[in-house]
């Protein structure tokens, strides 16, 4: 790459490029002429300079055959960095699905799941967005090899807030579904020091495993014993159980009850659950309440 580009930003070199290769085509007098800022005049002589020396064009005046060459060289350079960016791309969707890309690397996108549950209970997005971009923890699930579904991938994200010196110290923990390089925020939940017992926790998992255990309800998928939590799981189906008979839990009448399930069906008599948990809404927003976080309807 001719130096004057390697200077340059990718959509820069390509709009210094591109406005290069316009001035060396015909006028063809339908408009004014547009008037040309010194500085890009200058950059536009410095990069055909430049690719003259690259071609040995030695004339200074351009001639017909050597204005083509100069228009051949532009053209298969932007075509080069496009397709470079598309291979960048794709390596940063392998690293990113691996979870080997700095935080600040991944793009971040919020579903809907995430605008109907966790922004009514007072989380907004630049919160999210500060844990994720520069979170304390981070831990990047990956199904077992022995799963069928290995696209199901997902992170979990920790950052306490404010200080640990402050009076009433809370933990966003966020979880995201990776695709590629962008983490699809799926759910939030500000977790409260006072409400639940961290002093154990080492990691994000487990720090939503408290959270669960603390406001959870006891669940079963399938044919599998009741729980509060469960992870990359195999679980058989019982004969005849089918459809929303799967995952059964007690919902208590008038109460608000939160289902985080990823799973996908293998087979008729099989399930693989990545992960199941249901939170007594009712009783978590009880708790943040007394905080004073505000709950919207």
């Amino acid at each position: 790459m001719l130096n004057i580009l390697k200077e340059l930003g990718q959509s820069e070199a390509q709009i210094l490029m591109s406005t290069t290769a316009l001035s060396l085509l015909p006028d063809p007098g339908i408009v004014e002429p547009i008037e040309i800022d010194p500085i890009q005049a200058k950059g536009q002589q410095d990069l055909l300079n430049q690719i003259k020396t690259h071609l040995k064009i030695q004339i200074e005046e351009l001639t017909e055959e050597t204005k083509i060459a100069v228009l051949e060289f532009i053209e298969k350079e932007i075509s080069n960095q496009i397709l470079d960016k598309k291979k960048e791309k794709a390596a940063r969707a392998r690293i990113g699905d691996r979870g080997d890309l700095r935080p600040d690397l991944y793009q971040v996108k919020f579903s809907q799941l995430f605008k109907d549950t966790s922004e009514k209970r007072g989380i907004r997005k630049h919160h999210v967005e500060e844990t994720l971009m520069s979170p304390d923890a981070v831990q990047h699930l990956t199904p077992p090899k022995d799963h069928e579904n290995q696209k199901q991938l997902f992170s979990i994200y920790s950052k306490t807030f404010p200080d640990q010196g402050s009076s009433d110290p809370y933990t966003m923990l966020v979880m995201a579904q990776r695709k590629g390089y962008i983490q699809v925020v799926f759910s939030a939940w500000r977790i409260y020091h006072s409400d639940v017992d961290l002093s154990g926790t080492k990691t994000p998992l487990d720090i939503l495993k408290g959270f669960a255990e603390t406001y959870g309800i006891p669940f079963s998928v399938g044919g599998s014993d009741k729980s509060m939590f469960k992870l990359f799981q195999k679980i058989e189906i019982p004969e005849g159980q089918s459809g929303t008979d799967i995952f059964a839990y007690e919902q208590q009448k008038n109460r608000k009850h939160e289902i985080q399930f990823l799973f996908k069906k293998t087979s008729s008599k099989e399930i693989e659950v990545s992960i199941a948990f249901v939170i007594d809404i009712s009783k978590y927003e009880q708790d943040l309440v007394k905080h004073g976080v505000k709950i919207y309807d």
